[in-house]
């Protein structure tokens, strides 16, 4: 999980996909100076976040250096490639993405982030909140049907909110014998309540797209 940051201020959140790039929505990504946080957890502790059983390495910041949108602006997906390549560890790793495979149905999601609960309160330690697929109709607007570019998520107990956008829906899923976290979606549009539903860009539909970004502007898989 990444912190999206616009002229140094939490703004968003992302996800890392390799060694130099994040996925995020587009709507996060700014003309102004940005730069990413890795390997956070809470806020409140800019330094090593330490408790009983040991210290977490302290999180870090890497500048943004190239800012990339899908050219369709009704699709909510962006890139954010990175100043240099980062170190993989405990705490700072990327998040698979489904390319040449397909799974079944997804029922259950999670999605992160350290946006505000529906109190409106900003959330210092990193949330996770367990939601339900549901039919794309539930998340229609008047004059505005959804379609697969989309997947429509909600929960009665829990939901993203605001500064939860650009941040990753997930499941687990077992691939070459190992569970691992796959990324499904990114956190498009909620309700202002932040309760019950929310839209999230469907990943799987962008994926010749992304790879398509980062071969172009690298030459190469980082």
């Amino acid at each position: 999980m990444v912190i999206v940051m616009i002229s140094r201020k939490a703004d968003c959140g992302g996800s890392l996909i390799t060694a130099r790039y994040v996925l995020t929505a587009a709507h996060c990504i700014s003309p102004k100076y940005m730069n990413v946080r890795l390997g956070e957890y809470d806020t409140r502790h800019p330094m090593s976040d330490c408790n009983d059983f040991g210290c977490r390495p302290r999180a870090y910041n890497v500048d943004v250096d190239k800012k990339i949108v899908h050219s369709n602006l009704e699709y909510d997906i962006g890139l954010l490639r990175m100043q240099r390549c980062v170190t993989f560890s405990d705490y700072v790793r990327p998040i698979c993405l489904i390319v040449g495979k397909t799974f079944g149905p997804i029922s259950l999601f999670n999605i992160t982030g350290w946006g505000t609960n529906s109190d409106g309160e900003q959330q210092h330690r990193l949330q996770t909140a367990t939601l339900q697929q549901l039919p794309q109709s539930r998340c229609e607007s008047p004059g505005r049907p959804l379609d697969i570019s989309y997947i429509c998520a909600g929960s009665f107990s829990s939901d993203s909110c605001k500064g939860d956008s650009g941040g990753p829906l997930s499941a687990l899923r077992r691939f070459q014998g190992q569970e691992r976290v796959f990324q499904f979606g990114v956190a498009s549009k909620g309700l202002r309540s932040c309760g019950g539903l929310g839209t999230y860009t469907n990943v799987t539909h962008f994926t010749d797209w992304i790879l398509d970004v980062i071969q172009n502007h690298s030459g190469e898989f980082d």
